[in-house]
């Protein structure tokens, strides 16, 4: 079994940017690695935690789908919404396995924004 390592930075204000943190992941899901590139450079612009960069790029979706409009319809094949839950549920785990604490106060805010929708 081979393993494909795939490292992608981003410049974003004079900054390098590493985008896919599990660069080692065997048939890695594209749309997956172009929201995780979407994310980051917005992320660079907005202050605050990841989850509370992640609630206020999830209520400006439609932003997101216009600016990034040629990356969503070349890479993502799959509902833009449902590739930000994957990619927050994942992202938590991450956090977790590596030790850090993600504001639990901050994650069941974002929980209750997605099952109201």
């Amino acid at each position: 079994m081979a393993i494909f390592i795939r490292v992608i930075f981003c410049m974003g204000g004079g900054k390098l940017y590493l985008i896919d943190f599990d660069y080692s992941r065997k048939d890695d899901i594209q749309a997956y690695d172009a929201f995780y590139y979407i994310f980051e450079k917005e992320r660079a612009e907005i202050r605050g935690s990841w989850p509370l960069c992640w609630l206020e790029l999830y209520t400006k979706k439609g932003y997101l789908l216009d600016k990034y409009a040629n990356i969503v319809k070349e890479i993502i094949d799959m509902p833009f919404e449902e590739i930000m839950i994957i990619f927050f549920i994942e992202r938590l785990g991450i956090e977790y396995t590596h030790g850090y604490m993600v504001n639990k106060n901050e994650v069941a805010m974002i929980v209750d924004k997605i099952v109201k929708r």
